[in-house]
């Protein structure tokens, strides 16, 4: 019984999060990266991949062109790639989703943390099935 109750202790852990990860500090966020996963930088934007090529997630803080609000921004984002309508979720977010230019199915949160502000943050993902997703956008913390 104790064995039993063991393997499965050790079985869920092993599913759970990744054992081996590394926090990353980035300009404006960390993100804690699990050594199956790689990332690049190219200036405030940061993009995070599965080493298997099978999720990508690409963080953009930003700040709203002049003039425009959250919705229109997100409308025009979306209207830019053959997105969908966004819909919003009451909190400052943004959601929609589109095909990129290989065919994948991709997921776009444009989020606005303080509506007085026209700091935004962009997050597209691709390959939403993936096992440690989770766990990546559940670490993100900001720094500004």
């Amino acid at each position: 019984m104790r064995i039993t109750f063991f393997i499965a202790f050790v079985l869920s852990l092993l599913c759970s999060n990744p054992i081996w990860a590394d926090v990353v500090n980035f300009k404006h966020f960390s993100i804690n990266i699990p050594n199956t996963w790689s990332y690049s930088e190219e200036g405030d934007m940061v993009s995070v991949a599965a080493k298997d090529n099978s999720s990508i997630l690409v963080f953009s803080p930003d700040k709203l062109p002049q003039g425009q609000n959250l919705k229109e921004f997100a409308a025009a984002f979306s209207k830019t790639y053959n997105g969908t309508t966004p819909s919003a979720n009451g909190a400052g977010t943004f959601q929609f989703e589109y095909k990129n230019d290989v065919g994948a199915e991709a997921h776009v949160i444009i989020s606005q943390a303080d509506p007085k502000m026209d700091s935004i943050f962009l997050l597209v993902i691709v390959g939403e099935k993936h096992p440690e997703l989770p766990y990546i956008l559940n670490s993100v913390t900001m720094t500004d």
